[in-house]
């Protein structure tokens, strides 16, 4: 092992090692806050049909109301309205609406994130070990630092979705089957990165092979970059999908507030604050084999750019994490307020 290689060992010992103790000081500053309830419940969209007169009636009484609660949006369409739905049965015509009901799912978010917390300490720990003995010479299995590190997805995917969640919980999705979506495609979007890591892997492998060849860029690079063109791209729509759901989530319910006479005026500041913070963090997740592979084209190198994509990726992940449970922590002990018509009210 070169001289550059043992110090990326010693670095990437250094940095697992400050994400242990971070990670088993924010489990200690999670379970300390003084909160009472950091549970929320979750329900289920049900369509009611029937022929009944006075469902009817009740939908539209309800929709009279909500109309004069909040203002309309552009060309007369109702803000917030209970949906007409209609159904046709041979001859009867069924209609209905859609309510919610609650489910039997009760979601603990601050059990969440400790489990975050918990599930990163062990990878993080075990590094620690792996490393350790690298740096000291002893001949042990160890994740190869010159290729993808499968580990790491594996816990990227068991660590993000329950981020999500917690997310979720702040900003008040409540549809158990909203959240399951949003959460399993986290899941999946986590788990692509192993793949892109090993189409990345290939190229830099082919560069290295044919660097000195007449042949140039070979067929095999460019049947790899597209290849890693299409999983990139579909692990970016996965992330839209979901960030895009959370922020206008966020931005209809501060809409909401501001349009409608309910007595509030806005959100808590700090709900904005994690959402938009926590967005750009885990956009920047999808910048590192962005940039990775620009390198492996454009820059001749002499050593793989899978160690320093490590270091960048498990600096990301102790980022957004630690920021996500200080935040939290904040919104449940001292910063939990809304702004009123009449001023500021804190839960």
């Amino acid at each position: 092992m070169g001289m550059s290689a043992r110090m990326l060992q010693r670095y990437t010992l250094l940095l697992n090692s400050v994400a242990c103790c971070t990670f088993g000081a924010l489990l200690i500053f999670l379970y300390v806050a003084d909160a009472e309830n950091t549970t929320f419940s979750t329900w289920h969209e049900n369509i009611v049909l029937g022929t009944s007169a006075n469902l009817n009636a009740t939908i539209h009484h309800v929709n009279t109301t909500l109309i004069q609660l909040c203002a309309a949006k552009n060309h007369g369409i109702p803000r917030m309205s209970m949906p007409r739905v209609g159904f046709s049965l041979n001859s009867t015509r069924l209609s209905g609406t859609v309510f919610t009901a609650a489910s039997d799912t009760v979601i603990d978010s601050k059990s969440l994130l400790a489990l975050v917390i918990v599930v990163s300490f062990i990878f993080h720990a075990w590094r620690v070990l792996v490393h350790r003995a690298v740096v000291q010479g002893d001949d042990v299995p160890r994740p190869d630092e010159s290729g993808p590190d499968f580990l790491r997805w594996v816990e990227y995917t068991l660590s993000s979705p329950p981020m999500i969640i917690v997310i979720c919980g702040t900003l008040y999705i409540r549809s158990i089957t909203e959240i399951t979506l949003l959460c399993t495609l986290q899941g999946a979007l986590a788990l692509s990165g192993w793949t892109i890591e090993q189409l990345i892997s290939a190229v830099e492998f082919e560069k290295y092979q044919f660097s000195n060849s007449h042949r140039g860029i070979t067929y095999n690079i460019y049947a790899n970059l597209g290849k890693l063109a299409v999983v990139f791209g579909a692990a970016v729509i996965m992330h839209c999908v979901i960030w895009f759901e959370l922020l206008t989530r966020y931005l209809t319910h501060e809409e909401n507030f501001q349009v409608c006479a309910l007595g509030l005026a806005g959100l808590p500041p700090i709900l904005g604050q994690i959402v938009v913070v926590e967005c750009v963090l885990f956009s920047l997740f999808a910048c590192v084999p962005l940039v990775q592979i620009l390198y492996i084209i454009f820059v001749a190198q002499t050593s793989s750019s899978f160690g320093v994509a490590g270091l960048v990726y498990s600096i990301l992940s102790l980022v957004s994490k630690s920021v996500l449970t200080f935040l939290f922590v904040k919104l449940i002990t001292d910063d939990s307020c809304v702004y009123t018509n009449y001023g500021q009210a804190c839960m």
